[in-house]
């Protein structure tokens, strides 16, 4: 009940920012604080207008839209699963085609080795992670 409409709604706010054919990674990463922000502004609105959320619940999958790209270290359940998520999502080259170029794609994926995959916890998102990122590493672009 949380967890699925917060990964549906997670990147709703980058609309407003990528109008761009083939986005530049230095310009999304500037914009991800942003994104999260305005992503969590969007779902709160959606979700009150649905009218099939209580209080509560609209208050933590706006706190995990908000949350889901930040890099740190302590995170609570949901919050970790939400990152794992959608980080695997980010290298999943099989369902998701690399929207940047070659070399900003695999400038991408040094940033996300060093800082993304360290932060995995899950026993299972560690054994998804290790096959997609290899998948990710041979991409033909």
């Amino acid at each position: 009940r949380i967890l699925i409409p917060t990964m549906y709604l997670h990147d709703i706010g980058n609309y407003k920012f990528f109008n761009e054919k083939v986005p530049n990674l230095n310009t999304q990463l500037n914009l991800k604080p942003k994104h999260m922000i305005r992503s969590a502004f969007v779902a709160k609105k959606v979700l009150k207008r649905l009218g099939c959320f209580s209080s509560s619940e609209i208050r933590k999958i706006v706190h995990l839209v908000r949350v889901h790209d930040e890099i740190k270290k302590e995170k609570s359940h949901d919050e970790q699963l939400v990152f794992e998520i959608d980080s695997l999502g980010q290298v999943d080259r099989g369902r998701v085609k690399p929207t940047f170029s070659k070399k900003d794609s695999l400038r991408y994926l040094d940033i996300f080795e060093k800082e993304r995959i360290p932060l995995f916890r899950t026993k299972y998102g560690k054994s998804i992670l290790k096959r997609l990122f290899k998948e990710a590493k041979e991409y033909k672009y």
